[in-house]
């Protein structure tokens, strides 16, 4: 039962995210040329639109849930050496997510 509800979440997130950015991509509208003011425009509608900003955190927090899941796993099963894989990956994540947050002065 918990892997069924842990497989569920996971595809539904997936599943938000893809039909978040493309709701949001929709909204945003097409990029009329490849010139760096266009690109900017349309970057910037894009940061601005939360069905855009839904469907990348979606997109960003199924892989480390699936690893969060896998580290379920792997301690209710007594795999240390994966428990121990599972805990580096999502430090890892952490911090790639903590660096990039305080790149972009959003922290």
């Amino acid at each position: 039962m918990q892997t069924a509800l842990t497989l569920a979440i996971l595809i539904l997130c997936g599943a938000l995210g893809d039909v978040s950015l493309a709701k949001g991509m929709k909204q945003v509208g097409a990029l009329p040329t490849l010139r760096l003011r266009a690109l900017l425009v349309v970057g910037r509608k894009m940061a601005h639109n939360r069905a855009v900003q839904l469907g990348l955190l979606c997109m960003i927090a199924t892989p480390s849930a699936r690893v969060l899941a896998a580290l379920l796993g792997y301690l209710r099963f007594g795999e240390r050496s994966m428990v121990v894989v599972s805990v580096g990956i999502l430090l890892v994540i952490a911090a790639s997510v903590a660096i990039g947050l305080s790149g972009s002065g959003a922290a």
